[in-house]
């Protein structure tokens, strides 16, 4: 008899065991962090040394010293492939519980050191990260094709236009580059199906060299950031290479209708539709510049590059920040630091946490790097746009049942890996 989570099925799978029936539990996704977590506890009624020759406390200790792989479920969709990090068994007066906490495979490279010596020099970026990761046998995926495939029904692609195909070969990233991308027409639509740039630039080979203090995520972070792209985990443990997809129709609805004599209701939406339990809006534009310059020097030229917050120009904000770096050679360099110190204000300066009831809506489970469109009337908050998740908490306590928390930004706030 499988244990429900609400209306919900949550099953961990370590080994032959199979777990489903929680006390309560924390599984969090964070498109910017290396390795998603977990932390599950569930009760342990009986024992019966004929039917269950270890207690399944002791197993779990085992499997977790063995690395034995861990997959976690809900509603039969896998949300994460990892390992567990810590097996806690204890007993009060309720009786005895077993806590498991956990991370997803990208917990390894955040764990493990770089080896010396890689080098970079001639690979592409898709070879690049294969060898890195090659030791746990991890497949890299370069585009937003298979993105988290942690929804019921859904499948999504990323189409790219031909306009849009221009743009992309147009992109130098080093001194000698190959065909940028590899492209696949499937039934009229075009798809971006690898990287094929090479790491050819001396310099920048050298800037990658592997330092004592590297993990394997730390170096890989470096690597991903000389190509404006970011990484990630999908639910089936691949490592995901690409860039947030602002472009994708809204996939959920986010709404809190204040009804108020003579106001029309929003199109299509009732408060029969409002799902907001809670909700927060953080603007800090402390950190935030209108414009930023960058300057440096590639012999005795010298290279400027400028990077404007075009929203805050709209409001005849001036307050630009100048960054001058020495080691800065190349104006694809410097546009790169450029947009990367206007987007670091402006991820840090917005970001609209709120609280659903329940892991799901309809048949689709939240997820991260999806849009959501937005309509809240609470005063405090007041929110009308459609809106970026790049972070997701779904948590469980018997108390309070499941609800899921989501962290959302505006579109376009997360260009490069911070």
């Amino acid at each position: 008899m499988r244990g429900l989570v609400g209306e919900h099925i949550v099953e961990l799978r370590v080994g032959d065991v199979s777990i489903d029936t929680w006390q309560g539990f924390r599984i969090e996704h964070d498109l910017a962090s290396p390795a998603d977590s977990f932390d599950m506890t569930f009760g342990v009624s009986t024992w019966d040394p004929v039917v269950e020759p270890v207690p399944i406390a002791k197993t779990l200790r085992e499997y977790a010293k063995a690395r034995v792989e861990a997959q976690l479920f809900v509603d039969g969709a896998r949300q994460l492939k990892g390992y567990l990090d810590a097996v806690m068994g204890g007993a009060d007066e309720s009786g005895p519980t077993v806590r498991v906490k956990g991370r997803d495979v990208g917990g390894q490279i955040v764990d493990e050191s770089m080896p010396k010596g890689f080098n970079v020099l001639g690979l592409t970026l898709l070879e690049t990260l294969t060898r890195a990761l090659e030791k746990w046998d991890i497949e890299v995926v370069v585009g937003n094709d298979l993105n988290r495939q942690v929804l019921t029904k859904v499948k999504k692609s990323y189409t790219i236009n031909a306009q849009e195909q221009d743009t992309l070969f147009d992109q130098k990233w080093f001194s000698k580059v190959k065909a940028p991308f590899d492209f696949e027409t499937i039934d009229g639509s075009t798809y971006v199906t690898a990287y094929y740039t090479e790491i050819a630039n001396r310099k920048l080979a050298g800037q990658l060299k592997v330092k004592s203090e590297d993990t394997v995520w730390s170096w890989i972070k470096r690597l991903l950031k000389t190509q404006n792209v970011m990484g990630w985990f999908s639910a089936d443990g691949k490592f995901i290479v690409g860039m947030p997809d602002y472009g994708q129709a809204p996939m959920f609805h986010a709404t809190r209708i204040v009804e108020i004599p003579g106001h029309p209701f929003p199109p299509g939406r009732t408060p029969d539709d409002n799902n907001i339990e809670g909700a927060e809006y953080q603007e800090s534009p402390g950190q935030r510049y209108s414009e930023v310059y960058v300057f440096g020097r590639q012999g005795k030229d010298p290279i400027r590059a400028y990077a404007p917050d075009l929203e805050l120009k709209a409001l005849g904000v001036d307050r630009p920040c100048y960054h001058r770096d020495g080691h800065i050679k190349s104006i694809e360099e410097a546009n790169r630091v450029a947009q990367r110190m206007l987007d670091d204000g402006r991820i840090k300066g917005t970001a609209y946490t709120l609280k659903l009831d329940g892991f799901a809506q309809g048949n689709r489970l939240y997820a991260f790097d999806t849009i959501w469109d937005v309509w809240d009337d609470d005063p405090g908050v007041y929110v009308h746009d459609l809106m970026y998740c790049s972070k997701l908490v779904q948590k469980y306590e018997e108390s309070q049942g499941p609800s899921t928390e989501v962290t959302l930004q505006p579109r376009g706030c997360i260009e490069v890996p911070t």
